[in-house]
């Protein structure tokens, strides 16, 4: 005989705000510039780099538009570990948004990785050759 289910979390039943969305500050309170700190860190060579991105709906100008925000993830070619190696919000997918983010990576000495994995977006795919001089 099978036990009876669980009820539904009380979240589950509420319903959605009418409030107005939250304003956050662009960095977080007290963190003494540590976001843009981590942004601007020198990177270490990678064996292998994860790129994604994934959609927001964030206001501008007081309109609410999607947003794309871009990834990127690396193994250490030193010790095999992986590190989150940077993030960027973007309008979109677009080549320029992927290879303005990809070559901020390599400034900071990401290097050319041996392989890498991405969704087959027309414009990540045109950035990765770009900026790395290779094919996905």
């Amino acid at each position: 005989m099978l036990a009876p289910a669980a009820p539904p979390p009380s979240w589950a039943n509420s319903a959605a705000s009418k409030s107005p969305p939250r304003r956050f500050p662009s960095s977080p309170p007290n963190s003494g510039g540590e976001f843009e700190k981590w942004r601007s860190r020198p990177l270490p060579e990678i064996s292998h780099l994860f790129t994604d991105a994934t959609y927001y709906k964030v206001r501008i100008d007081g309109n609410v538009r999607d947003c794309a925000t871009l990834i990127a993830i690396g193994i250490r070619r030193d010790n095999g570990k992986r590190l989150i190696l940077g993030v960027s919000c973007a309008l979109s997918e677009a080549e320029v948004h992927w290879r303005d983010f990809l070559t901020s990576l390599k400034e900071r000495g990401l290097g050319i990785p041996d392989s890498t994995t991405s969704a087959a977006h027309v414009g990540l795919r045109a950035a990765l050759r770009a900026t790395f001089n290779s094919s996905p």
